[in-house]
């Protein structure tokens, strides 16, 4: 990265992998902002995915 002034953006998901370069981040006083991820259905649909998903646990024997 060349330019002179960076910024770090990511999703909480893919920050745990910068993890590996924290040592780099913090030597180069990185600022990192971190955006939610958030899972939203669309229409009416919501009930439709949390009773399938309460019945499989119902459902689920070892």
């Amino acid at each position: 990265m060349n330019a002179p002034e960076k910024i770090i953006l990511t999703t909480e998901k893919d920050a745990v992998r910068l993890a590996m370069h924290r040592e780099q981040i913090i030597a180069q006083q990185l600022p990192i902002f971190i955006l939610p991820v958030e899972v939203k259905f669309i229409g009416s649909n919501a009930h439709l995915f949390d009773n399938y998903i309460k019945q499989r646990l119902l459902d689920f024997r070892i």
